[in-house]
């Protein structure tokens, strides 16, 4: 199934007291092509971060769908 677009927003980030580790909540929608239309797929996502030589990276994402699969 063909991409279409996606779109995310964090509603929280924590980060821990040595400011090089945090994680970061949200939600996320996808848009694929089908065959009657563009389907929607809403979830949210949970990322864990690191600071590394002062830039934020992105060590483990995880994402799951509000919907059960079709």
């Amino acid at each position: 199934m063909p991409y279409a677009s996606f779109d995310s927003k964090s509603t929280e980030t924590i980060v821990s007291l040595s400011e090089d580790m945090a994680y970061d909540v949200g939600w996320n929608l996808f848009m694929f092509e089908g065959p009657s239309g563009n389907i929607e797929v809403k979830g949210k996502y949970l990322a864990f971060m690191e600071k590394i030589n002062g830039e934020w990276k992105i060590a483990a994402i995880a994402f799951s769908n509000d919907q059960p699969a079709k």
